[in-house]
């Protein structure tokens, strides 16, 4: 197996309302970016790691891997205007990488970058799963009762037994997920699962992990803190 990991870090940090981008945002002192790349990294060496993000950042990141002294070896591409063109510039950039390659074992995992505590176990599940059916992607199960809202602010309850929370890394073939982002752009393209299954293909689910969560409020970054290292969160720094 070839592995890519495409890790998308886009996010301008709105709902934490900071200026920072939160994956610049220190989690344990070192930024968020880091841990989530290490993650990757800790469990294959041999992963080929694409960082997605928004050009007005990429020098900034280069700065920061100076100043931390963060080595690990990737790539950094330049994003788009929505998460699905940044998707696509990264795969783009794998297209060049393995043109003359063998592309048969070539398998690629999307990752946010916010989501920085995801395990090995998953990481190597999400892999094997994808190389051997095409395209999975790790799902936890609901906690909470859920409502369906309709108008006038009316609204049915739904068995949540029918429902689930998706994670990423959502994890692909290559072919498959090239050949998915070939379509155009729709607003409803929430994830990379939903680009695959409008261009035709199936998608499979795996256990996720409650720890893999995506962080998006200042709550979200304390408890990484807590669960990353043992010790608490760092604030808003950086």
């Amino acid at each position: 197996m070839l592995k890519y990991a495409v890790i998308v870090a886009g996010g301008l940090g709105s709902r934490l309302d900071i200026n920072t981008p939160k994956q610049f945002l220190l989690l344990n002192k070192k930024p968020i970016l880091m841990h989530t790349i290490g993650a990757f990294f800790g469990a294959d060496k041999a992963t080929n790691i694409v960082v997605v993000m928004h050009k007005d950042f990429i020098a900034h990141w280069q700065g920061l891997c100076i100043d931390y002294g963060f080595e690990v070896g990737h790539s950094v591409v330049e994003g788009g205007k929505e998460r699905f063109d940044s998707v696509k510039n990264g795969l783009n950039f794998i297209d060049q990488q393995t043109l003359f390659l063998e592309r048969s074992g070539l398998v690629v995992a999307v990752h946010d970058a916010a989501r920085p505590l995801v395990s090995k176990r998953l990481i190597d599940v999400c892999f094997d799963g994808a190389l051997a059916c095409g395209a999975v992607v790790p799902v936890v199960g609901l906690k909470e009762s859920i409502r369906k809202m309709g108008v006038d602010g009316e609204s049915q309850a739904v068995n949540r037994v029918n429902f689930c929370m998706v994670q990423t890394p959502q994890t692909f073939r290559f072919e498959v997920l090239k050949a998915s982002y070939s379509v155009d752009f729709d607003p409803l393209f929430t994830d990379d699962a939903s680009v695959v299954e409008a261009a035709g293909f199936g998608v499979r689910v795996v256990e996720g992990s409650e720890s893999n969560f995506k962080i998006t409020s200042p709550i979200d970054l304390k408890l990484a803190g807590l669960l990353c290292l043992g010790g608490g969160g760092h604030g808003f720094e950086g």
